[in-house]
């Protein structure tokens, strides 16, 4: 406390000098090429070396080996059994909507049109599915055959 009654915090703030020299000190330095005198290598320093290459070569070549084969194989399987799960989803959800669809359509009609005559409803129905199906049926096309040997 100061001789007036204020609290005086000046004591603990950092001196400004003190932490431009430490922010100075945590930035990385650009590394500095130092000559360096030509040695003598021993022949075990260089067997060690060409040890230390051929295993290096080696693991590249045994992981380019693996990352082919992966995209060889792998990939393949992995993408279609996507397509298989995807296309199963689709198609139970497909169902399920027309099937849904089709309940309440009937419903309606027999409610609202005819009168509490389902057969009627059913008929309306399955008309309007005869026609989809002999639509999708006129665009078939046949199967292409090889010629004959």
């Amino acid at each position: 406390m100061a001789p007036n009654g204020e609290l005086v915090f000046v004591a603990l703030m950092p001196n400004p000098e003190w932490l431009q020299s430490a922010s100075l000190a945590l930035r990385p330095r650009p590394p500095t090429m130092v000559p360096m005198a030509p040695t003598a290598r021993s022949e075990d320093a260089l067997q060690e070396e060409s040890l230390d290459d051929w295993a290096h070569r080696t693991a590249a070549t045994i992981e380019g080996a693996v990352g082919k084969i992966h995209n060889l194989t792998v990939r393949p399987i992995t993408l279609l059994a996507r397509g298989i799960v995807f296309g199963t989803i689709i198609i139970t959800l497909l169902a399920i909507l027309v099937t849904t669809l089709s309940i309440g359509i009937i419903r309606l009609l027999d409610v609202y049109l005819f009168a509490h005559r389902e057969w009627i409803s059913d008929l309306a129905v399955g008309g309007v599915f005869l026609l989809g199906g002999l639509a999708l049926w006129s665009k078939r096309r046949p199967p292409v055959r090889s010629a004959q040997r």
